[in-house]
């Protein structure tokens, strides 16, 4: 699975790496929404197709949310995760509706590290329906 941060503090970076340090994991970090842009529309051709993009919910450049909209827009493909310090309901509807998940940033980056790997799962078992 290849993973696009951006805009996520250094500590979470680092605790990823270190909790998803299994082979199938390839975490590339980008400092702002346009260099994510750049590299996205061109993985496909350079590099690995990006699974997902994790996304910090303030950016240098643009709100993390936009990043998102952004990406979804040109390949909707991509599973995203916005990390933030809170939500409101209409991100979080806005969310819902583009098949995203956010988390909370807390003490421990536990939640984050479950919602990727549930994702990953998702993705390798795409026609899995829960309750049947």
């Amino acid at each position: 699975m290849n993973i696009l941060i951006i805009g996520v503090d250094s500590d979470t970076v680092a605790d990823l790496m270190a909790a998803l340090n299994e082979s199938d994991y390839q975490i590339i970090k980008v400092n702002n929404g346009h260099e994510a842009l750049k590299m996205i529309r061109t993985s496909s051709k350079r590099y690995q197709p990006v699974d997902l993009i994790v996304v910090g919910q303030q950016l240098p450049d643009m709100p993390g949310f936009a990043l998102i909209q952004a990406v979804k827009e040109d390949m909707s493909g991509i599973s995203a995760i916005l990390v933030t310090v809170a939500i409101d309901y209409d991100i979080e509807k806005a969310l819902e509706d583009l098949s995203c998940r956010y988390v909370e940033k807390g003490g421990t980056h536990r939640n984050l590290i479950q919602t990727i790997q549930e994702i990953k799962w998702r993705l390798k078992n795409p026609y899995y329906e829960v309750g049947f």
